[in-house]
């Protein structure tokens, strides 16, 4: 007789957490998972095996180091030109806001000048010498 073993917990989609699962079905399994081994070095291959691999790791180092670095210096000389951009754009503005205080300044003095010479009587002053 087969004993049965519920396990719980997570499973695929399409197996039910409620259905018995055979334990000597598992254990067999489990066992064959261990007898397989993985990276086995067979002899004679090692050195020349692990020596492509190393240089595969190294070329694979370099390729990534000449990247990276690439495209952080691309990425600061594009940063570098935008905040030399800035900077100009920022200098003439600077510029043009002295430039229109200025301009404020002087359009308030020449109000207040006109203001004084609309509401004076010198027509009429000129009128009463005159007559």
């Amino acid at each position: 007789m087969e004993s049965k073993l519920v396990v719980r917990g997570e499973a695929s989609e399409t197996e039910s957490e409620d259905e018995p699962i055979n334990i000597t079905e598992s254990l067999s399994v489990q066992a064959t998972m261990a007898n397989s081994r993985k990276g086995e070095v067979i002899t004679g291959e090692d050195s020349e095996s692990d020596s492509e691999t190393e240089d595969d790791n190294k070329q694979l180092y370099r390729d990534l180091d000449g990247f990276t670095t690439e495209t952080i210096t691309k990425a600061r000389d594009v940063l570098n030109t935008a905040e030399q951009e800035l900077i100009k754009s920022q200098i003439t503005l600077q510029g043009a806001l002295t430039a229109l205080r200025g301009l404020n300044h002087n359009s308030a003095a020449i109000k207040n000048k006109l203001r004084d010479i609309l509401s004076s009587n010198f027509i009429s002053n000129i009128n009463k010498n005159i007559v």
